[in-house]
């Protein structure tokens, strides 16, 4: 096995804090699983975790390695980020959007993404805080109430062009 494979896949200490992020998908799991019925179709769930993929590659690449704004557990490419960083994304985007109040009043709409903003900034914080998990190089918290209405609003503009492009069915 070559240097850069064995250093890849090697757990060190930072990745001790991986148990943050796998608890999180643990209770995202217990939440989807306690509901029977979901309120995204299965074409719904795969095309818009696809988009919050891209959409995470895209706003990483550009604030953590651009910008050097943050990174995950250390700086440089492990095996260990992907395997906790990408459920951690499409769970989240799952339980966001099945639990969205699409048919409520726009004060029910604009609490509920309030709420979602405030539980992601301080799960960030206690992540930045508490573990190793994420950390901050030149990024400030309150960045991230900037960041995170916008990021929500562009998953909401996702899954409405799917469900009006799976309504045209070409």
């Amino acid at each position: 096995m070559s240097e850069a494979v064995r250093e890849a896949i090697q757990l060190n200490h930072y990745h001790l804090s991986a148990w943050y992020p796998l608890l999180t998908i643990f209770g995202y799991i217990l939440i989807l699983s306690y509901k029977k019925t979901m309120n995204l179709t299965k074409l719904e769930i795969y095309v818009s975790s696809l988009f919050a993929l891209y959409l995470s590659i895209i706003t990483d690449y550009l604030l953590g390695m651009t910008f050097n704004f943050y990174d995950y557990y250390d700086t440089g490419g492990d095996i260990w980020t992907p395997i906790t960083v990408i459920p951690l994304y499409i769970l989240t985007n799952i339980v966001f959007l099945n639990y969205y109040p699409f048919h409520s009043s726009t004060l029910k709409k604009c609490l509920y993404i309030f709420i979602w903003c405030v539980y992601a900034i301080a799960w960030e914080w206690f992540a930045v805080t508490y573990t190793s998990f994420f950390n901050y190089k030149k990024w400030e918290l309150w960045y991230s109430a900037f960041i995170y209405p916008f990021l929500y609003f562009l998953l909401l503009a996702n899954i409405k062009l799917i469900r009006r492009l799976d309504r045209k069915r070409f």
